[in-house]
């Protein structure tokens, strides 16, 4: 074969080598040109949308952008990643108002858009801030989704409208505390609390507020009843911000709920000693005696609670029944007694005066709760056991009046 011959048979395979790979990037282009339809169809006033030509123009769309994706000449494209990610975006909106559209799921079409954009973002400069302005616009309209479902208590929706917030943004390499912390609360509110915990473990991971986060997800973990967790996270977080005392509150509520009255009260000695005029540590103090049956110790937290925050309630309720329930005790104790035993004398005394206690405290609860129908109960045994037949009768009336 002549030279001749050869550089032609050479120069015919480029030519049908460049028109394949012009081809497939005709491809992107022709994805391009029909995104740009399925943009105007989709991303606008409700009022204007056109959905069923979008269900038609995201079809095309994926059809091409799809062998753009698969081509070796292609696969690798910047701008082919671009389209695909917005392309793969708008179609995962498009199957959460139309399942049936094609065999993908909106979640396996929102991951797609996402792992686009992702694997886009690192070929290079030419189209780099097309991606980020591609991701950043999607997050945008997300997040109005996501407010316009908050604003009507769909808190569900909401959450889930502010967590794929997040995962745009982390796609493009930025990590959005205010909407993953947005989903946390979102997910709380609509009572999904497994979402809420997932949340909230990314804001704790991320040492969110210096301890918030750790707060924010122990008390989650908390609530969920997995006590264990709730005091990994928030001991973990108690050693990286020794000075955040709602940390070492969850800490002390953890354990206490866990049943680990040592653990709760050895935390509480050191919130107490960080911050000592604080009404719930004393009261979270007062709690755990409780459990331990340290019966002054308890009364002397609770008071302490109570000196701090004179409106504190809940420490007054816990106070009065704490002080009815020890002088039954001593009341108990002393019919156990022999004659003239010289124990008798003083433990008289003593109950009597828990009773006195007792009694104060819980009309003082009942300035600000007069119709509460327990502590109303309580308040008339109380002075039963007093003996003030008068006052019973009188707390009787107010019960029947209820």
């Amino acid at each position: 074969m002549n030279m001749l011959m050869k550089r032609l048979i050479l120069t015919l395979g480029i030519v049908a080598l460049s028109s394949a790979s012009f081809g497939q990037k005709g491809r992107i282009t022709d994805a391009a040109l029909e995104y740009k339809k399925l943009h105007s169809m989709l991303y606008t006033l409700p009022t204007r949308q056109d959905i069923p030509g979008a269900k038609k123009s995201v079809l095309l769309a994926k059809g091409y952008i799809d062998q753009a994706a698969v081509h070796p000449d292609t696969k690798e494209n910047q701008k082919m990643f671009l389209y695909k990610g917005q392309i793969y975006f708008a179609l995962s909106m498009l199957l959460e108002m139309d399942s049936s559209l094609t065999t993908v799921s909106s979640d396996d079409a929102l991951d797609t858009s996402l792992k686009a954009w992702e694997m886009g973002l690192n070929l290079g400069k030419k189209y780099k801030m097309a991606i980020q302005d591609a991701a950043n616009e999607k997050r945008q309209f997300a997040s109005m989704i996501a407010g316009e479902m908050w604003k009507n208590e769909k808190y569900l929706e909401a959450g889930e409208a502010y967590e794929v917030c997040a995962m745009i943004a982390n796609s493009i390499g930025v990590v959005d505390s205010v909407f993953i912390f947005n989903a946390a609360i979102a997910y709380d509110n609509g009572n999904d609390l497994d979402n809420a915990i997932k949340m909230y473990d990314q804001l704790a991971a991320m040492n969110y507020q210096e301890g918030k986060g750790a707060q924010l997800s122990g008390n989650a973990y908390l609530r969920a009843k997995n006590y264990d967790k709730a005091i990994e996270i928030l001991s973990k977080a108690r050693k990286d911000y020794p000075g955040n005392k709602e940390v070492l509150l969850g800490l002390v509520n953890a354990n206490i709920a866990a049943g680990n009255t040592e653990g709760a009260e050895k935390a509480l000695k050191d919130a107490i000693a960080d911050d000592s005029t604080n009404p719930r540590l004393h009261y979270a103090n007062g709690t755990i005696y409780l459990e331990l049956k340290r019966n002054q110790e308890a009364e002397d937290a609770l008071r302490r609670a109570i000196e701090l925050d004179p409106d504190y309630a809940l420490a007054k309720y816990q106070l009065g029944a704490h002080l009815v329930n020890w002088a039954f005790e001593l009341k108990t104790e002393l019919g156990l007694l022999g004659m003239n035993d010289p124990k008798e004398a003083e433990l008289t005394v003593k109950a009597n005066e828990k009773m006195d206690g007792a009694i104060e405290a819980l009309e003082s609860y009942l300035v600000n709760d007069e119709k509460n129908i327990d502590v109303l109960k309580i308040l008339k045994k109380a002075y039963r056991k007093q003996g003030n037949k008068a006052k019973s009768d009188e707390v009787q009336t107010r019960i029947d009046a209820i």
